[in-house]
């Protein structure tokens, strides 16, 4: 057999890189999800900021199920944070 030359084996190595490329692309277009713009907001200083919040109500019935009566508290409350490491971690180098 006799070996192709040096030449053909760059453009086969190119040709294999620009599929490989080209196919990911692809792949990543097809299977990605579409990026999302955000919306210019309004400044903080106007008035209209709180204006949606304003009726807003707020239903704490939920609470009162049984799914929420039956809660268990396991382990110390409030947690007591224990050993922390080090103050100065950089002492002692």
């Amino acid at each position: 057999m006799t070996t192709p030359p040096s030449s053909q084996n760059k453009l086969v190595i190119y040709l294999i890189i620009l599929l490989g490329a080209v196919g990911g692309y692809l792949y990543y277009s097809k299977f990605s999800e579409p990026e999302t713009l955000v919306a210019n907001t309004t400044q903080a200083g106007d008035s209209n900021d709180w204006d949606s919040l304003k009726n807003l109500k707020i239903d704490f019935n939920i609470l009162n199920k049984p799914e929420y009566k039956n809660l268990k508290i396991f382990g110390e409350s409030p947690v007591n944070p224990g050993f922390r490491g080090k103050s100065d971690p950089f002492s002692g180098f």
